[in-house]
């Protein structure tokens, strides 16, 4: 299957695991940061505000059963590929929310690609 020896996949699998709880954490508390030109550049009121703030964590926690289970059915691996790329393409549209409600969602479609539980 692999030409690397065992410890070394294993370490690279960890590290890649690793790696995505580290995006995870970033992302949960980055927003925080960029919160005040948010509000300038979006006009977005003080509850879309705290949406954008909860609704990440909301759809990870949601999430994160139903993608352990999906990776009992389709392989972990697969699971955790569509999911860091379905992050990275949610991750695009967050960047060019036009309003604040397209925010909210790309923030919510983060979350849900994001399932890295093996």
């Amino acid at each position: 299957m692999s030409s690397l020896p065992p410890g070394r996949t294993r370490t690279l699998a960890l590290t890649a695991i690793l790696l995505a709880a580290f995006i995870d954490l970033i992302d949960v508390t980055i927003l925080n940061v960029t919160l005040p030109s948010i509000q300038a550049d979006l006009d977005a009121s003080p509850a879309q505000l705290q949406w954008m703030l909860s609704a990440y964590t909301l759809a990870l926690g949601a999430g994160l059963i139903s993608g352990a289970r999906l990776g009992d059915i389709a392989g972990h691996r697969r699971v955790f590929v569509v999911g860091v790329l379905g992050f990275t393409a949610a991750s695009a549209l967050r960047a060019l929310a036009l309003n604040p409600g397209m925010l909210i969602a790309s923030r919510v479609a983060q979350g849900l690609e994001l399932r890295y539980p093996t």
